[in-house]
């Protein structure tokens, strides 16, 4: 199982400054940069709304509720904006696994490496359905689980994923009737 570089923003402990500095701080950084081409959106646009949002705090800071609310409006614009950005720069990264925590850092943003780990309870039950099984695994709160089967095992170029879910079971068809078949689980958590 392939581990994975994420970007962190962690734009929910942020105020309205500090989101409008960490912009300008990541446009900054990708401005010119060769990991990054075609930033999308554009370095032009996420600047433009940190500029509109800047605006519209010092217009909130008078207490009149609608320029709060217009203030929140563009906040979670921007918000949209910086986590596009951040799904952009993760797939350069990722694209570059050898060199994804520099890439990644050169955007501006911290980087860490997805947790991945084998799941410890794991079970396979044929069902009523020839060439089907049910696998399942222990429960992991606010986790994704990656299922993947193995038609020749003993071989690692075999694996293939075979469904993504964020429940600790799936149903796998289509499997082969006479054959051995592996299976594997991988549990990825999401840390916060």
């Amino acid at each position: 199982m392939k581990r994975r570089w994420i970007t962190v923003l962690e734009l929910s402990k942020m105020s309205v400054p500090q989101k409008i500095s960490k912009t300008r701080d990541i446009v900054t950084a990708m401005t010119g940069n060769a990991n990054f081409p075609s930033p999308r959106p554009s370095l032009a646009d996420m600047n433009n709304r940190a500029t509109l949002l800047e605006t519209k705090a010092s217009e909130a800071a008078t207490g009149n509720h609608a320029k709060v609310a217009e203030m929140h409006e563009v906040e979670f614009q921007l918000d949209g904006m910086l986590d596009k950005q951040a799904g952009y720069v993760e797939d350069v990264a990722n694209d570059d696994f050898e060199n994804g925590e520099s890439i990644i850092l050169s955007s501006g943003m911290k980087a860490k490496k997805s947790p991945v780990h084998t799941a410890r309870e794991f079970q396979i039950k044929n069902s009523d359905v020839p060439g089907t099984v049910k696998a399942r695994t222990k429960f992991v709160a606010r986790a994704g689980f990656i299922w993947q089967k193995n038609e020749t095992p003993g071989s690692d170029a075999g694996w293939v994923t075979v469904g993504i879910t964020n429940k600790p079971s799936i149903t796998i068809s289509d499997l082969p009737s006479t054959t051995k078949v592996a299976f594997s689980v991988a549990v990825v958590e999401k840390n916060e």
